[in-house]
């Protein structure tokens, strides 16, 4: 209970319109870091890491740091395309790990709610996990970037 609870003094969390925003107390390359360590323990598989802010800086523009992880755990992700596979439209999932306007490290997602209204309205139990995975997620990489 008390990590809950450290975590949520730690966390201002955004939900709105099935987007969810986190702050981070370390930097993006730390805070990325603890986001990819615990995708990994998580026996989820990574797709994609892109570092958008290098992507900017190799077409001469500027951003701030910034990280873009795409992953998957394909036994879901199979089981939503076959209920419907336009699901692989917006699957695998992505979190954005980023340092807003005010200097401050972010990490957003969507929740499940726009597969829901957009693909998927027969899949509770599993929309459910993929919150409460993705809550787990970024909670623990922001619980962890600091040690």
């Amino acid at each position: 209970m008390k990590i809950f609870s450290t975590i949520l003094a730690l966390c201002f969390t955004l939900y709105g319109g099935g987007l969810v925003i986190k702050n981070s107390p370390c930097n993006v390359a730390m805070t990325s870091h603890a986001l990819e360590q615990n995708i990994i323990k998580s026996g989820l598989r990574i797709v994609a890491k892109i570092n958008t802010q290098a992507n900017a800086k190799a077409v001469g523009t500027t951003l701030a740091p910034s990280m873009m992880f795409i992953f998957t755990n394909p036994t879901h992700g199979m089981e939503l395309l076959q209920q419907d596979p336009t699901v692989g439209l917006d699957l695998p999932l992505r979190v954005v790990i980023y340092q807003d306007s005010t200097n401050t490290t972010k990490i957003a997602y969507k929740d499940s709610s726009w597969l829901r209204s957009t693909h998927i309205e027969n899949a509770p139990k599993l929309m459910q996990k993929i919150d409460t995975g993705m809550d787990i997620l970024t909670n623990t990489a922001i619980q962890e970037c600091k040690q």
